[in-house]
């Protein structure tokens, strides 16, 4: 190659790094920024967990679009230890779901169950719960099912959990009348002839219902 080629190629070099941009002509330097910014949006974009339904939701997010709940981290970087924490009451969550759930299959086999005993002469008769009150506990016990295993897929809100929680105190208010009931059946009448007494399926409902009382008020607590 001729030494003129070589003076005007060399020129022509210069006079394109002067008139490019400056992203252009400091590709190195403006790559390592590129890649540096991009990964601080990406560590900002990090999801967090939503408080309300335990959905993963982007901290750029204003509301969790699974619930709608208003996420307080919209706009700004998620403190280290705040997905720790949701995550840490998520597992609570489930927790206190799962003891609803057991709760609640002891509340719907109880209300089948024997109810009442009574032994005349020597011969016994059960009723079941489904001949008196047990209709109701069995559609209550039904209800706090379904929020229970709601709340193992996409947790409960805090409206629902209290729900849960005045359904399970009236299932320990229909078991405690009608253990009461049961205890003074036919009181004019001689107990060394006829002898009443509660059967299986109340004593299960009722300690059913105090389990899912109490979990239910831990579902409210962990909101």
């Amino acid at each position: 190659m001729r030494l003129a080629d070589v003076i005007k190629n060399l020129d022509q070099a210069l006079t394109f790094d002067a008139q490019a941009p400056e992203e252009v002509r400091f590709g190195a330097g403006g790559g390592l920024s590129s890649n540096v910014g991009g990964a601080e949006r990406r560590l900002r974009m990090e999801p967090v967990t939503c408080p309300e339904c335990g959905h993963e939701v982007s901290t750029e997010a204003s509301t969790c679009p699974n619930c709608g709940h208003r996420m307080e981290t919209a706009g700004v970087d998620a403190a280290p230890g705040m997905s720790k924490e949701r995550a840490k009451t998520r597992d609570e969550q489930r927790t206190w779901a799962m003891t609803l759930l057991i709760a609640a299959g002891a509340i719907i086999i109880g209300s089948f169950m024997a109810w009442a005993t009574i032994s005349v002469l020597g011969e016994s008769v059960s009723n079941s719960g489904m001949d008196g009150d047990g209709a109701i506990t069995l559609i209550i016990g039904v209800a706090l099912a379904l929020v229970a295993f709601w709340g193992l897929r996409t947790g409960v809100r805090r409206g629902i959990a209290i729900f849960a929680l005045v359904a399970a105190l009236l299932v320990v208010v229909v078991a405690v009348v009608d253990i009461n009931d049961v205890q003074d059946f036919m009181p004019e009448i001689s107990r060394s002839l006829v002898e009443p007494s509660v059967g299986p399926g109340l004593w299960l409902v009722l300690v059913a219902g105090i389990v899912a009382s109490v979990a239910s008020f831990g579902l409210i607590r962990r909101q």
